[in-house]
């Protein structure tokens, strides 16, 4: 049914509302669902259910490009590297061509300023105490072990050891002498004493003195 409208003294006519029109339709998904040879078919399926295909030709593979080139070796071919000169390089690739290119070399550096001192480490650790050296050997005794000190006969003493080894010595008394009658008489008179020593001879004082010496060195040295 028609309707009158009056807008602003215009009047307008309306008609009644139309029906509903039909659902569009859209597309749900769109797959490849099957390939054979260069040739791909793709399936798409609507809303409403309904599909369509079509196909797509890919193209055939290239052919293989030129072999790539790279560099073989770089080396300088002027100029040593010193400050502020000028060297050249020459670049060779696999395929034998060269180019060059330059390198200006720059000015050594001023020396940097001199670091300050460092701080003094703290003292180490005292080291371990070293191992007790080996007791020395002294002289415990000497005592005459044979004789009795009779003028012209011989004496035989024995010196006994710290560690308890011993060693021997042979002393001979000389004769009792005569009263000089003025000067010492020196025709029997020996300046050491050996096992070559007899009877009618008799040594000085410094001859004593050294042949027990010798005999006491020897003993506290090992070699009896």
């Amino acid at each position: 049914m028609s309707q009158v409208v009056s807008m602003g003294g215009e009047i307008k006519y309306t008609g009644d509302v139309g029906p509903q029109g039909i659902q569009g339709v859209g597309i749900s998904s769109i797959e490849k669902t099957s390939t054979s040879g260069l040739v791909d078919t793709y399936t798409i399926t609507l809303t409403n259910g309904i599909t369509e295909t079509f196909t797509v030709t890919n193209g055939e593979k290239g052919d293989k490009g030129d072999t790539g080139t790279s560099i073989s070796t770089i080396t300088r071919t002027s100029g040593d590297g010193s400050a502020g000169s000028l060297d050249t390089y020459t670049i060779t690739f696999s395929n034998g061509d060269t180019t060059t290119f330059t390198v200006q070399n720059g000015t050594n550096g001023q020396d940097g300023a001199n670091g300050t001192n460092g701080t003094n480490g703290t003292d180490g650790k005292d080291g371990k105490d070293g191992e007790d050296g080996q007791d020395g050997v002294g002289i415990v005794s000497i005592t005459r072990t044979s004789g009795d000190g009779s003028p012209g006969t011989t004496d035989t003493y024995t010196i006994t050891l710290t560690n308890n080894n011993t060693s021997t010595f042979t002393v001979y008394n000389g004769a009792d002498g005569v009263t000089p009658t003025g000067t010492e008489s020196t025709s029997n008179k020996v300046t050491t004493i050996s096992s070559s020593s007899t009877n009618t001879e008799y040594p000085s004082a410094a001859a004593v003195y050294n042949y027990i010496e010798a005999n006491i060195t020897q003993a506290i040295g090992g070699s009896y």
